[in-house]
């Protein structure tokens, strides 16, 4: 097998550039990850809201411009429309799970939860 020369990517001249990158490539991800839901994703970088806030200031991120449909709701109206809640003993079809609860109570005498 031939020697390749691989040559590594272009590294921060300062730690400080450093630490930016790592910060900006992490809220990226969690960002991408949360479909741009502030609330989440300081949640899971371990930080506050207001703090999150401060570092996509400071680093110049905009949530629009980093996730591609920025509408923090969509994917699970997505997610609903494609998979409603059905009642699994009578097979109607439900907007919302708590609808589903609902009428599993009062029709079956179940609670809401799994058959």
């Amino acid at each position: 097998m031939p020697f390749t020369l691989v040559t590594e990517p272009e590294r921060p001249l300062t730690l400080q550039d450093a630490r930016d990158a790592a910060e900006r490539h992490a809220i990226i991800e969690v960002l991408s990850a949360t479909y741009g839901n502030i609330n989440r994703a300081a949640e899971q970088l371990g930080v506050s809201r207001p703090s999150l806030y401060r570092y996509l200031r400071k680093l110049g991120i905009r949530p629009a411009k980093v996730v591609p449909d920025y509408r923090p709701w969509a994917a699970s109206w997505e997610e609903r429309r494609k998979h409603p809640p059905v009642c699994p003993a009578c097979g109607r079809v439900f907007v919302h799970a708590s609808s589903l609860a609902r009428h599993r109570q009062a029709r079956h005498g179940l609670h809401g939860g799994a058959a």
